[in-house]
């Protein structure tokens, strides 16, 4: 009786042992702080403003995460308030109509503001883009980069960055 309910815990264990294993990349990225990265349909994103913005090619920071960083700025044109900006990173995967959607809140960029304020209809500084993101939940295969921006419910707009970038295992690369 002994030996069957150690061969039943044995059995038990080896088998959470294994879960964990499949699934040790999602576990850990439960309890990464960075900004989060969710999948969705490209089509489920519209556009009613025009994008002007300025964004960096990235750096593959790398790691167990597989982090990526980006920095720049963008703004649709309005003159309603956007507390509640959004600048959420959209990686198009080349062969469908699946995106993975990094959110991100805005931040402040007076420099942006000062350089726009006379000759578009920019709210305010709030048109900052930082931040680092994991690629681990990325499938293999080559994705390009658009920019959403949700000033508010009424201005908001995708862009293409014309920017290519490429997963192969471990490695998130700029192509071109």
């Amino acid at each position: 009786m002994v030996n069957k309910k150690r061969t039943c815990i044995y059995i038990a264990m080896m088998m959470v042992f294994i879960v964990y294993l499949i699934f040790a990349n999602q576990i850990v990225l439960c309890f990464d702080k960075d900004t989060t990265v969710k999948k969705a349909k490209m089509s489920d994103f519209k556009s009613n403003s025009e994008v002007i913005f300025s964004i960096s090619v990235g750096e593959n920071v790398g790691g167990m995460l597989e982090k990526c960083y980006m920095n720049g700025w963008a703004f649709c044109e309005t003159e309603q308030d956007n507390t509640n900006k959004e600048i959420n990173l959209l990686f198009k995967d080349k062969l469908s109509d699946v995106c993975y959607v990094v959110e991100n809140g805005a931040q402040m960029r007076p420099d942006v503001y000062g350089v726009f304020r006379n000759e578009k209809k920019i709210y305010n500084g709030l048109n900052g883009l930082e931040c680092q993101f994991s690629t681990i939940s990325f499938k293999e295969g080559e994705y390009e980069l658009f920019l959403y921006v949700k000033e508010n419910e009424s201005n908001y707009g995708v862009v293409t960055t014309g920017r290519i970038y490429k997963k192969t295992g471990d490695e998130f690369v700029y192509v071109n």
